[in-house]
């Protein structure tokens, strides 16, 4: 359930303090979309739409004091993303990904990035530690928890 989202809301924003969900369940009791608000104690917030039974968009935003990052879809592979003023004409940059890895492909990122690691010697990523991981996976518990109404699944 929206592992992406959570853990994109988590690097740029830290922990929730607050998490909000609805969606729905499918019978068989395991959830199939969710609407999320999570806040922090930084006043800031986070909205996530996730769903397994819609099509969507599969983009990614970051709205910022003055600057607005948006994520290319699909956000969760190589894709692109634009850096803008939040003006109403904005003006910015865009930076597309011309690597040729599409897709999971880009999974070839994260396993170069592991092995770099671990021939530092590292038992962790500095990016993404043991306990954001474990944060995110509680953060996808209590969602999972508020959308099905706490009933364990089957």
């Amino acid at each position: 359930m929206g592992i992406y989202t959570v853990a994109m809301a988590q690097q740029f924003l830290g922990n929730p303090s607050a998490i909000h969900a609805t969606g729905s369940a499918h019978p068989g009791g395991a959830d199939q979309e969710a609407f999320v608000t999570m806040t922090y104690d930084s006043g800031a917030r986070a909205s996530l739409l996730i769903s397994g039974i819609a099509t969507l968009a599969q983009l990614a935003s970051c709205s910022f004091e003055h600057a607005q990052l948006s994520l290319d879809a699909p956000f969760l592979v190589p894709s692109g993303l634009q850096l803008q003023t939040k003006d109403f004409y904005p003006t910015g940059e865009h930076w597309l990904d011309t690597t040729g890895v599409v897709g999971h492909e880009g999974l070839s990122y994260q396993a170069t990035w592991f092995a770099h690691y671990v021939s530092q010697g590292l038992v962790e990523s500095p990016v993404h530690t043991h306990a954001d991981v474990i944060a995110v996976l509680e953060a996808l518990e209590e969602i999972v928890k508020q959308v099905t109404g706490g009933a364990p699944l089957p």
